[in-house]
């Protein structure tokens, strides 16, 4: 009878899924990833650089571009005369800053100071050969501007000197670097992107891939780089 007994309890004592080790489901309890703790979901626009790194980023460029003027303004009056130097220098450091903060914008200017240049010379007459000046300076400015970026965006770095110190990196919406054509098609377009009033970068404020204007028409995003930037996060 005892030995019967036993026979009939014994299986009571086992619980669980059969073919589950025993301690096993104390261990599931224990453990701290398990079905009822789920991983925090991760919002897939937290890849993508914000407007303000982006402004940083813009504002670092601009002091570069400001940094290369000195040595252009030193050197401008060894190629021209004094008197034709004096009436471009004081506003070089303002040109190349504003085209290090927002790539293209030379280029309008430059028109607008050779409209100023012709209304002045069907005015008062011949002044100087400003308008070759102002040809050679913010031509040239805008040409190096366009080789920098398009060749540092498509390069393994992705991305021009402000990007990389911030720790953002430009890339086809795909993931894949962007090609030549993809880097001079996002220069380009950014002369839609301040038009009117920048409106085209105020648009990284209202998508959740933040691009701007030139981004979308080039296929590009601008994302954060895995790897850490030259300046830590505050």
């Amino acid at each position: 009878m005892w030995v019967q007994t036993m026979t009939q309890e014994a299986p009571e004592q086992q619980t669980g899924e059969p073919g589950q080790m025993p301690g096993a489901e104390t261990a599931a309890s224990n453990n701290p990833v398990s079905s009822n703790n789920p991983a925090s979901p991760i919002n897939p626009s937290d890849k993508y650089a914000d407007f303000w790194m982006r402004g940083l980023s813009a504002v670092l460029e601009a002091l570069v571009f400001m940094a290369i003027s000195i040595p252009v303004s030193f050197g401008l009056p060894l190629l021209i005369t004094r008197v034709d130097a004096s009436m471009v220098l004081p506003e070089l450091p303002g040109f190349f800053f504003l085209e290090g903060f927002a790539p293209s914008v030379a280029f309008p200017l430059f028109l607008m100071k050779l409209s100023q240049h012709f209304t002045s010379q069907a005015i008062i007459g011949p002044t100087g050969d400003t308008t070759l000046i102002w040809a050679l300076v913010i031509g040239g400015l805008v040409l190096s501007d366009l080789l920098y970026h398009v060749l540092m965006e498509s390069s393994p770095l992705q991305g021009t000197i402000g990007k990389v110190v911030i720790g953002m990196k430009v890339t086809r919406v795909d993931g894949s670097r962007p090609s030549i054509f993809n880097a001079l098609v996002r220069h380009i377009a950014r002369l839609l992107s301040m038009l009117p009033v920048f409106g085209g970068y105020l648009m990284i404020l209202k998508n959740d891939k933040k691009q701007a204007l030139h981004d979308k028409i080039s296929g590009c995003v601008v994302v954060k780089d895995a790897v850490e930037p030259v300046i830590p996060k505050l």
